[in-house]
């Protein structure tokens, strides 16, 4: 980098680092909004410039963006996309949602994610138009209200967005939600009960889920038509893209219901890690990329996401991945989230340990009633060890909402 330019909110966080930025003159430090000592106000700096932008020859291979992931289970990752790979991100999934230049999409993740830059741009790309909310924080009310307000068709969410949004109150879901055509729900799994009360609380509405990341685009959709049919399958290929390949240790192709780790090949694909070459040769196997993701599919070409391979649990030389700990956990009627580890024990090397944010903080079920609840619903040594009760802001989460194990740990 050869300047940065900051809102005026951030310059404490940009001055705390600012000795280590050794590439950038001291003039070269621009804030947007109030004056800062140290800083070029952006319009003094802009000032004298044409209006017209500069020339310059891009072509379709170029870098485009350098974005970082969420960091789900490390520190955050540089990834670096090509001009192409996002212009095939838009065209593949206008069509795979059938999106149309009369829609109106609301961006509610924060834009420095990479669902904020997939789903904007798409519908800008294609004539439609993008409602950017301030995602500070996510107020069901407020974002019921938008909804009505600006007509919006489209949004991306994830579960416990929904979860809210069904909790919203009672004068909130007065409001006309009409215009919803389509949902998108990602980042995790969705009960069969919160679909059919999405599906509910936005009549007519088209449910999709969808599996993909920073680096791989969206690299599998499950359909509306498939919803209550794949309980739990993150569907199959998106358009354009290669057949999906679940590889076992060896690299070789695992049978139909056997665990592997997932690799795709495609047009949305990244160029490769910012600054990073060693980590970028070790997430492919030829052209095919891996989010280090397992996976499995089943007898009809369907996908089922397993598991992060590094949130693996192994507890008595025995394998457990926390999703399925946590799939079982959650659909105890007095669970609103968990998230589910394996922390250190002398006997079992890991012993699995349940963070469970129970619906009704002031009378959460005991921690017995979690274990004996698991009993008889996945094998012995699946079953937590341990379950602790936390409140919905202990919960350590992404931008995007996604739990971090490694923080629970």
């Amino acid at each position: 980098a050869t300047a940065f330019i900051v809102h005026d909110e951030f310059t404490p966080t940009v001055d705390s680092i600012r000795p280590h930025l050794k590439n950038i003159p001291p003039d070269r430090y621009i804030v947007v909004g109030e004056e800062r000592d140290g800083y070029k106000e952006y319009e003094v700096f802009i000032r004298g410039s044409p209006e017209t932008e500069p020339e310059a020859d891009v072509r379709p291979e170029d870098t485009w963006i350098l974005i970082y992931t969420s960091g789900t289970t490390g520190r955050p990752k540089g990834v670096v996309r090509s001009h192409e790979s996002h212009i095939a991100f838009y065209l593949i999934n206008a069509v795979d949602f059938g999106f149309t230049e009369h829609d109106i999409c609301l961006n509610i993740m924060p834009l420095c994610h990479i669902n904020s830059t997939f789903f904007t741009f798409t519908f800008t790309y294609i004539g439609g138009s993008a409602y950017i909310h301030p995602a500070r924080s996510f107020r069901a009310d407020e974002i019921l209200e938008i909804i009505e307000r600006e007509k919006i068709t489209f949004i991306s969410l994830i579960p416990t967005h929904y979860s809210l949004i069904l909790k919203a109150s009672d004068e909130a879901k007065k409001r006309d939600v009409s215009s919803i055509r389509k949902l998108l729900c990602s980042s995790a799994p969705v009960s069969r009960e919160m679909k059919l009360a999405i599906m509910d609380f936005f009549p007519g509405v088209e449910l999709y889920e969808a599996y993909g990341s920073t680096e791989a685009g969206i690299v599998t959709v499950l359909k509306p038509e498939y919803q209550l049919k794949k309980l739990g399958s993150i569907g199959f290929e998106s358009l354009g893209t290669d057949f999906v390949k679940i590889l076992d240790e060896e690299g070789n192709e695992v049978g139909v219901g056997e665990v592997g780790e997932l690799y795709s090949r495609g047009p949305m694909l990244f160029d490769g890690y910012y600054k990073m070459p060693e980590k970028t040769a070790a997430s492919f196997r030829g052209e095919w990329f891996t989010a280090r993701d397992m996976a499995m599919r089943d007898e009809d070409g369907f996908y089922i996401f397993v598991n992060r391979k590094d949130d693996m649990i192994i507890t008595g030389g025995e394998h457990v991945y926390p999703s399925e700990v946590e799939k079982v956990i959650s659909s105890h009627p007095e669970v609103l989230d968990v998230g589910v580890v394996g922390l250190p024990h002398e006997k079992w090397g890991e012993a699995v340990t349940a963070f469970v944010i129970p619906r009704d903080p002031d009378n959460p079920p005991t921690e017995q009633e979690i274990i004996d609840f698991c009993r008889g619903k996945m094998a012995g040594y699946k079953r937590p060890k341990a379950v602790y009760f936390i409140s919905e802001e202990e919960m350590p989460r992404t931008g995007s909402g996604k739990i971090q194990r490694r923080k629970l740990r």
